[in-house]
Order: C-alpha cells, then structure tokens, then sequence
C-alpha cells in the first residue's frame, strides 16, 4: 500500500500535468482559431453571384444630350475612385388603366379645389381649370397620377403686390399640410426637409432671389430618401421629383402657383442585385459623348470632374426599375449622369412604361 507521502506526490504530479495539458489545449485551440480567421481575412471567400432576380433589366434611357467637352479629371487622388462591383435594383410597380382611374383622379382634384369635370386632353391626360380671378389649372395623368398646377400670377397683379411671407419654415409646414389634405405623403420623402430656394419676378419671368427679403415666390423641392447611402436625383438635379412655388399671398387659393408632381413607388421589400459596369468605361463613355449633361453652364467648352459617386435616377416619366448611375461633378456647376448597371445584363428596350 502506498504511503500517504507517495499519494500526495502522485496528486500534485497529476494536477500538474492537467495544468499543463488544459494550458497547452487553450493555447491550441486559439491559435487554430486565430490561424482560420488570419487565412479567411487574407484569402476571403468571393462573395455570393448578384442575384438578377428581375432578369435581364430594361435599357435606363436618360435624356439625350449633345455635347463635346474637354475633359480633365481632378479628383482629390487625381484618379478614379474605386467603386462597388453591383448595386441594388428596385421594382416601380405601375398602376395600368382602369375604369376607376378618372374617378380618382376627380376626387383628388376636388380635394386640392376644383370641383367642375374634367376636361379631357387625350385618353391619359385630363384638365381641371378654375378662376381666381386669373386661371388656376391642373393637369394630370390619370394612370400615372403625376400632374401639375399652375396659376397665371403675371395677370393678377395682388401676387406680387400683396406678400406677406412667414418664413421657411411655415412654407415648410404649408406644404405639409397640402400633402396631408391630399393623401399624398409617401415613406420615402421627408416632406419637413425640403429644399428651400428664393425667386423673384422679372417681366413674365421668375430668376432667382438671393434671400427671403427681396423674393415674391419660395420654391420647395421634394426628393426621394436616399437609398442604402446614395442619393437619388432626376433629370435637373437641382429639382425635386416633387417641386412647387409659392407666393407671398394670404389667398389660400393663390399661394400655390406651379406645383408638379411625378412621384412614382417604388417596391423596396423585394430588391435585387445587378452588377455595375467599370467606372473606367463609365468615364470613357462620358467622354466620348455618350453621358447626360444634368447640369453645366453656358458655352462651357472644357469640364474639370472633381468628384465621382453613384446615385439612382428618379425620372419625370413612370419607370419599371429604379437603377443606379454614375454621378460625375465638377467645376461651373457641371453634372453629368452615366448609367451604372453593366451593359452584359440589360436589353434594348427602355426603362420607360410609355414604350
């Protein structure tokens, strides 16, 4: 029998080893474990194909431009700047005509004032009119639902004689409170963050103010919420796909006088993703004349691009997809869009629900 003084050299040898053999199985363990993420981080997997669920995407038609300019790239690295290899697309879905499309069309018109008929331009387009004394009227595209109104102010003296503005913030909260009185408030527009320009008149004409004090007419400009990160813009960049003017009048009747509305939904539950076309065949394709010119001065002959991002279209027309562009700005207010989805997987056929 084993003395007790043998046991206990026997106990302390066996909780030694343990010690050690729990330590070493640690100190493995982690640094398996620390191998594995040091190989995933240097040899990432390649990440999951774009899904394309739509198939191949309708042609993004942007409006024609015809320019020739001398182009010169000035970015803050002199280079082109790396960008996604895919981007996410998004369903418009589009209201097709229907025997109620007119009826509805009546019962907005009535909500905004107008309450004789219509009178109709074609099948689609119908016109609501009404005197204040100068006509007030109202157009619309009773599928689409995108419309305008627009008040003869240059015949109605009391507009520009008669303003009494309350500042940017009320005009602010007037346009709400349009957009509520109409049902037209939409998730994806912060209708409290529009942007605020002055105009003032000149002969039949409205140019730009540059403050409140010397303005007859606030203009509020409405854009789509951007999208994972990027903006989305239309055809003017600098108006919304929501833009009305107000003048400084106490007649609730004359203080909207332009409105034009071609906000269309879009389905953003079920995206999908498409890859993009290189930004270097983007910025070949913007030099040899094939972009859209958003923006530019007069008689601008050479354009310096300073800075380069992707952004979405919101065109004034319906649109099956909301698609991605390649956005290119620079000096003497010049901004040009170049579709960004690759051309391997779009068809010939254009974005637009008129074709």
């Amino acid at each position: 029998m084993p003395s007790l003084t043998q046991t206990a050299i026997t106990a302390r040898k066996t909780i030694k080893y343990s010690a050690i053999g729990l330590v070493a199985y640690i100190v493995l363990r982690f640094a398996v474990i620390y191998g594995i993420a040091l190989y995933n981080y240097l040899n990432p997997p390649p990440p999951p194909a774009p899904t394309m669920g739509f198939g191949a995407l309708p042609k993004l038609i942007l409006p024609e431009s015809d320019y020739v300019y001398k182009f010169t790239l000035e970015t803050p690295t002199g280079t082109l700047p790396e960008m996604p290899d895919r981007a996410t697309v998004y369903y418009m879905p589009y209201q097709r005509a229907n025997l109620l499309a007119l009826d509805q069309a009546q019962a907005l018109a009535e909500k905004i004032g107008f309450t004789n008929k219509s009178t109709a331009l074609s099948p689609e387009m119908h016109q609501w009119q009404r005197q204040i004394p100068a006509p007030l009227t109202m157009e619309m595209n009773i599928v689409s639902g995108a419309f305008t109104i627009s008040y003869d102010w240059q015949i109605d003296e009391s507009i520009l004689l008669d303003k009494q503005f309350q500042g940017e913030s009320r005009t602010l909260v007037m346009a709400q409170q349009f957009f509520e009185k109409t049902q037209l408030l939409h998730d994806d527009i912060n209708y409290a963050n529009g942007t605020v320009s002055y105009l003032k008149a000149s002969g039949n004409k409205m140019i730009s103010a540059v403050s409140l004090s010397e303005a007859d007419f606030v203009k509020l400009d409405y854009f789509r919420n951007d999208i994972e990160g990027f903006p989305v813009l239309t055809p003017d960049p600098s108006k919304g796909i929501i833009s009305m003017i107000f003048s400084g009048s106490t007649d609730a009747n004359k203080q909207i006088v332009e409105l034009d509305y071609n906000y269309f939904p879009a389905d953003y539950l079920s995206p999908e993703t498409y890859p993009l076309k290189s930004i270097d065949s983007a910025w070949e394709t913007l030099k040899k004349g094939d972009g859209y010119i958003a923006s530019a001065e007069q008689d601008l002959q050479a354009v310096v691009v300073r800075r380069i991002y992707l952004a979405y279209f919101d065109a004034e027309e319906a649109q099956q997809f909301l698609q991605p562009i390649y956005v290119f700005a620079g000096d003497n207010n010049f901004v040009a869009y170049v579709p960004a989805i690759s051309d391997n997987v779009t068809k010939s056929e254009p974005n637009s629900y008129e074709n």
